[in-house]
């Protein structure tokens, strides 16, 4: 694992950056570590703590650093881990699984947007490098829907370049086993931009309502994605009964995110499942992050009666008999 500058997260290197040989990292898995004994003399007890945020290896090796000395990790010898159906998981089985369930969506997604922008990916990388929002111009406007109609095609960009991530690829994957999409269902991606997850689910035949802002290079790209890809069976408003909604990068950007949430839920039938990645957003330093606080969020939601599967998933409490048509 590494760590982002100006962060103290540490990150999964990405099969790609493995190099295959001695490989100098921020921290190691602890469950194959060797460590020189006099190493414990000069970082002193408690060498670790049961209730600490992170786990011993973790704890280990940030203060190794701490006292000036390094972690390596031998990336020529591969072990694998066993999951639950006990199939063994190398690197090669790594990048077949990535290349079959990850990049498929978002290969397509990029496609899509490349060709929209029309341009190549390293174009789309300078144009994304040009969005910058800073308060002081949101603060040019009364109402933020305002501010966020003017943005232009570096947002679709900054888009597809944050959602190229290896964080955001596995965060893909992830909703996407999340919602069954053999069953017939009618969906609402809410704040969707450029819908790179829930565009999926309208792909594989689920009918979807896109919310979001008109004017917005991300909403603009989505409703032309649309024509292009989708059989009609789409729309731009809030109206439901819905079976799930996906607000996924969009609360933190929400001025009213309780009333907002209010309008959404009266639209979802008992049972309906709520998807979003809120509760795993902590970058408060983006000025479009304006409302944070994931405790109102979430006891909110618990006050809606919704039940947590968990921070991700939630499920509207089935037993509730009136829904808006």
């Amino acid at each position: 694992m590494q760590e982002r500058e100006g962060s103290e997260i540490p990150f999964f290197i990405t099969q790609m950056e493995v190099s295959g040989r001695m490989q100098k990292v921020a921290v190691t898995g602890g469950g194959c570590m060797m460590i020189r004994a006099s190493v414990f003399d000069k970082i002193g007890e408690p060498w670790f703590e049961p209730e600490h945020d992170w786990g011993t290896d973790i704890q280990l090796c940030k203060q190794i650093k701490a006292i000036g000395m390094e972690v390596w990790c031998d990336t020529s010898l591969e072990i694998g881990h066993l999951k639950v159906d006990k199939e063994l998981l190398t690197g090669e089985s790594i990048r077949d699984a990535h290349a079959n369930d990850v990049y498929k969506p978002y290969v397509r997604y990029r496609n899509d947007v490349l060709d929209y922008l029309q341009m190549d990916i390293d174009d789309a990388a300078e144009l994304s490098a040009e969005y910058h929002p800073r308060m002081c111009e949101m603060a040019d406007y009364d109402d933020l829907t305002e501010y966020y109609a003017t943005r232009d095609n570096s947002q679709l960009a900054r888009q597809l370049m944050f959602h190229s991530y290896p964080t955001m690829l596995n965060q893909m994957k992830v909703f996407h086993l999340m919602i069954n999409t053999d069953k017939k269902s009618y969906g609402l991606d809410f704040g969707c931009g450029s819908a790179p997850v829930g565009f999926e689910f309208a792909i594989q035949g689920h009918r979807m309502d896109f919310v979001d802002i008109d004017g917005s290079g991300a909403y603009e790209f989505t409703k032309w994605r649309a024509e292009k890809r989708l059989n009609g069976n789409y729309g731009w408003k809030l109206k439901g009964p819905y079976d799930y909604v996906l607000m996924m990068d969009s609360i933190e950007h929400l001025e009213d995110p309780l009333g907002e949430l209010d309008k959404i839920i009266d639209c979802m039938i008992p049972g309906a499942v709520l998807l979003t990645n809120y509760f795993a957003m902590d970058d408060d330093t983006n000025p479009e992050h304006i409302s944070m606080d994931h405790d109102k969020i979430r006891n909110h939601l618990i006050g809606r009666g919704f039940l947590r599967g968990n921070d991700y998933l939630w499920v509207k409490d089935p037993e509730e008999k009136e829904v808006a048509a």
